[in-house]
């Protein structure tokens, strides 16, 4: 009986995993034929090299055009949040090696080095370690990256904080520590002193607005562009990826190794704003779990089609669609039969 149980699991496995492999062969399908009409879409390094320098070169622009007031700071702020959601996409490029090389060498170490300077964020090297542990064990107690900005805490105060600015990461930890011995709560903010400066810059403001000190006037204007080009961006990212990220991903809710049970096509309207300074991550993050070597230009520019043709997966079940009840469930085997626009059908008692 025990034999036969075993041998039922790994048949079930392995027919899971074939369906991984079909939902695969589509994107690799899709993605073939994009490079054979395009050629030139080899170039990698050289395409991702341009991004590096749009970002960089458009926040620099953008900083200037509203110090000279050129654009009001709302303008200025979508601008910097959308060139962040930008450059943070050539970092997640980079921690896969599809191009600029693999740690130690120059054009790795050097994008790396601008991405840590001009994003503003959490260390990239930190980043990576921690990401690329993400992939291998997806939605499971291990997966720090995730959790870290909220997947699988209940709703609450706690996680609102955690999804409001990255400095509150620590309100996850106590349960990733419990977890994951190993893990150093410190290690992130260690890592991230050019973010602790932006947190920084924040207080030292907050201070002389409620009159704790009193800055001098070019010092105060200081504080205040960079807060509103910096630290003011740096957050409305945070906030809209790790809304749609942690919508994105499952937690205990999939099996170990199963690509189509970590992930779920999130597009609804109503998250078109937030999507939109996270690079339409819930549209095409599912892909990148099957396609991890794509670039991200290929993979947005493929997206649309590519969840049409997936519509056939999640009509049979397979691939989940904006299950919005993401956000309030966290436990395993939950998994039921769901209805042909990926939305959870209820379970009748018996």
């Amino acid at each position: 009986m025990g034999a036969q149980l075993v041998d039922d699991r790994k048949a079930a496995f392995e027919e899971k995993r074939a369906t991984d492999k079909l939902i695969r062969d589509v994107i690799k399908r899709e993605d073939q034929e994009l490079y054979r009409r395009h050629p030139w879409l080899h170039q990698k390094g050289l395409i991702g090299s341009f991004f590096v320098a749009f970002s960089i070169l458009g926040m620099l622009a953008t900083a200037a055009a509203y110090v000279h007031g050129a654009i009001h700071w709302a303008v200025a702020v979508a601008l910097q949040t959308f060139l962040l959601s930008m450059l943070h996409e050539v970092e997640h490029d980079i921690f896969h090696g599809t191009y600029f090389g693999r740690p130690g060498e120059l054009p790795f170490e050097a994008a790396m080095f601008l991405i840590h300077v001009f994003k503003w964020h959490a260390s990239p090297w930190w980043r990576m370690k921690i990401h690329l542990l993400h992939h291998g064990v997806s939605g499971q107690k291990f997966d720090v990256e995730e959790r870290l900005v909220g997947l699988g805490m209940p709703l609450g105060i706690p996680r609102l904080l955690v999804t409001l600015s990255p400095f509150f990461y620590v309100m996850a930890c106590p349960s990733v520590l419990a977890d994951n011995k190993d893990f150093d709560w410190m290690e992130p903010l260690l890592q991230s002193k050019w973010q602790s400066t932006s947190g920084v810059a924040v207080l030292v403001y907050a201070g002389h607005l409620l009159g704790a000190f009193t800055l001098s006037a070019s010092v105060a204007g200081a504080v205040q562009s960079f807060v509103l080009l910096v630290t003011i961006p740096s957050h409305v990212r945070h906030v809209c990826l790790s809304l749609v990220a942690s919508m994105s991903h499952y937690y205990e809710d999939n099996a170990p190794g199963v690509v189509h049970e970590q992930v779920q096509i999130l597009n609804p309207w109503w998250l078109v704003p937030f999507q939109s300074f996270c690079w339409f991550f819930g549209s095409t993050h599912w892909v990148h779990h099957f396609y991890v070597q794509q670039p991200f230009w290929v993979r947005t520019y493929l997206a649309a089609k590519i969840n049409r043709e997936a519509q056939a997966f999640v009509d049979t079940g397979v691939l989940r669609q904006n299950d919005a009840g993401v956000l309030k469930y966290a436990k395993p085997n939950r998994r039921g039969p769901r209805c042909a626009t990926g939305g959870r059908l209820e379970r009748k008692e018996k």
